[in-house]
């Protein structure tokens, strides 16, 4: 995916600052390395991500992505992880 936006993609000055007139460009990628899992990354204008996703069950629609967020220390010097839990339901 591919896009552009500004609030959460606006870096840290600018949030130090209050702004958010910054139109800033993000853009993913995903590739399924398994009928249950991919690998993802992601530029999101200020860090990078990476991280993978699993569905552990095949028959039920959950899944779960683990994320390392700021992998090139470009916002501060720390990176960080992120976790979800997701649950699909077709009505």
């Amino acid at each position: 995916s591919i896009g552009a936006g500004t609030g959460a993609f606006h870096s840290i000055r600018d949030a130090q600052e209050e702004r958010d007139e910054h139109i800033r460009p993000f853009t993913s990628i995903g590739w399924r390395i398994l009928p249950c899992a991919s690998v993802v990354g992601e530029w999101v204008a200020k860090e990078t991500n990476v991280g993978f996703s699993i569905v552990p069950i095949l028959k039920l629609p959950i899944v779960i992505n683990i994320v390392e967020g700021n992998i090139t220390r470009s916002e501060g010097k720390n990176t960080f992880f992120m976790a979800s839990l997701a649950f699909g339901y077709q009505f």
